[in-house]
Order: structure tokens, then C-alpha cells, then sequence
């Protein structure tokens, strides 16, 4: 049984009363509690059990009266009818067996290297996630930890290359020398 996630009470202007009450999973339903042309008295409809439907009302009722329950008002109807909220299981996500391997050869997405035709994983890159390049079927090393430290250690040089390259951009320049030699380079007619 889900816990109850709302629960609203609906009073109509000949005296009739129902209840809405959504699950945290997203269920809902009406119960019925006085009835009226179309349901009778204690029906309920939609997608609650049985068990749900007594569940939230024992939930929204305090000093003898149904109340309407928000979303952010819920834990504490939990805890005023002494009812103890099961953490959420979280499930643990499992590969698949099956893993999609490339049937042609391509170059590894992360380190670059040629992956041979069967030696890598295949997966597919939309346009909303083209964070590994173009869009479209992309290759990756079967050896992820060496993928990874090729891959690094690319990055290492690139870093370093660039650095050395932005240390000679900052070397000062000796201006007037430059001057001099493109006087002297200069030709006159």
C-alpha cells in the first residue's frame, strides 16, 4: 500500500460529500460518502483499494470531523494518526546482461583510439545530449580504467601545451627591437 499523498474533502450545496484522495504513486480516486445520482453512499471509483480509502480517511480525521490534507501537510496527518511512514525502498539499478558492441571499427569517444570492430561499447548520443560531440552512435573502450587513463593523460598534455603556449604569449616583447628590424627589412623605391 502506497502512502497517501492528498486528500481533499468536497462539500456540495445539497448536502452531499466526497472525498479525493491521490496515492504518492500517483493513483486517485473519489469516495463517495453520502452519495448521489450517479453513486451510492460508500462507493469509490478510480484506482484506490479498499484498504487505501480507510487508510486516508483515518488520516484526515481529527476532533471528530474529514479535513482536507495538503501535500505539505501530510507527514504531520501521518504522525497525528499514529501511523509510521516506511522509508522508500530505493531499488538498485543492475547493467543489463547485454551490453551493444560495435560491429565496425570506430574511434573511442574519450581517449580517441581505434576500437576494433566487437571491442567496445555501442550507445547512441541524441541531439539533447551532445556532450561527447556530434550527435549519433558513438564507440567506447571495453577497458574503461585504461580508457580513462589515456584519456587523462590526453588531457594532461593538452593542458600543458596550452599552458607553455600562454607563457610565451605573456613573455614581454621588446618593442623597439621589432621596430628597428622592420626599418631595416623595410624597402623604399
Amino acid at each position: 500500500m502506497d502512502k497517501i499523498r492528498q486528500f481533499r474533502v468536497t462539500r456540495d450545496n445539497r448536502g452531499g460529500v466526497e472525498y479525493y484522495a491521490q496515492a504518492s504513486d500517483t493513483r486517485d480516486g473519489y469516495y463517495y460518502a453520502t452519495g448521489n445520482d450517479y453513486h451510492g453512499a460508500g462507493t469509490f471509483s478510480r484506482h484506490l483499494t479498499a484498504e487505501e480509502w480507510q487508510e486516508a480517511i483515518r488520516i484526515a480525521t481529527w476532533d471528530g470531523e474529514v479535513h482536507t490534507v495538503s501535500v505539505e501537510e501530510m507527514d504531520e496527518a501521518y504522525s497525528r494518526a499514529g501511523i509510521e511512514i516506511a522509508e522508500p525502498q530505493v531499488a538498485e539499478v543492475k547493467q543489463p546482461g547485454w551490453v551493444r558492441k560495435n560491429r565496425k571499427g570506430q574511434h573511442c569517444c574519450r581517449c580517441g583510439r581505434w576500437v576494433e570492430a566487437g571491442q567496445g561499447h555501442l550507445f547512441f548520443v541524441g541531439d539533447e545530449d551532445v556532450q561527447f560531440g556530434p550527435a549519433g552512435w558513438l564507440v567506447q573502450c571495453l577497458d574503461t580504467d585504461e580508457c580513462m587513463k589515456i584519456a587523462d593523460a590526453k588531457e594532461a598534455q593538452k593542458r600543458e601545451k596550452e599552458e607553455k603556449l600562454q607563457a610565451r604569449r605573456d613573455d614581454e616583447v621588446d618593442w623597439e627591437a621589432w621596430e628597428e628590424f622592420f626599418d631595416k627589412t623595410q624597402y623604399t623605391t
